[in-house]
């Protein structure tokens, strides 16, 4: 999930790692390392989050704290990249067999980014 780049025809390595263009809004960033697995990205092998483990677990009460726990894991870099002074994570089980994520991301200049991440859990 690289950046292309027209001008050489090619994926920009690394360029996940590097602070954001203006294209590249916070929540985009989070949504990315939040679908992306962890592991499965060759260049960088803690990119990406855990949550896609959950799609095999009960629906049990215990599994809100793993997932809040595998989305903070998971967004922790955006701290240094994106200078985000603020990650709230708020997880809360709203129909039987999914998980409702809500990411509220606030910026050392203050602009607040919100993220609404739905994760399928076995009922």
């Amino acid at each position: 999930m690289a950046r292309f780049n027209v001008q050489t025809a090619d994926y920009e390595p690394n360029s996940l790692q590097r602070p954001p263009h203006e294209s590249m809004t916070l929540s985009e960033a989070a949504y990315l390392r939040l679908t992306t697995h962890r592991g499965s990205y060759w260049p960088d092998a803690t990119f990406g989050s855990r949550l896609h483990e959950l799609t095999r677990s009960k629906d049990v009460p215990r599994l809100l704290q793993t997932a809040k726990h595998y989305t903070e894991e998971a967004l922790a870099p955006l701290k240094t990249l994106w200078k985000v002074s603020s990650l709230t994570v708020n997880v809360s089980h709203q129909s039987p067999g999914r998980i409702l994520i809500k990411v509220a991301m606030t910026t050392i200049a203050g602009i607040v980014s919100t993220l609404t991440y739905w994760v399928k859990v076995a009922g």
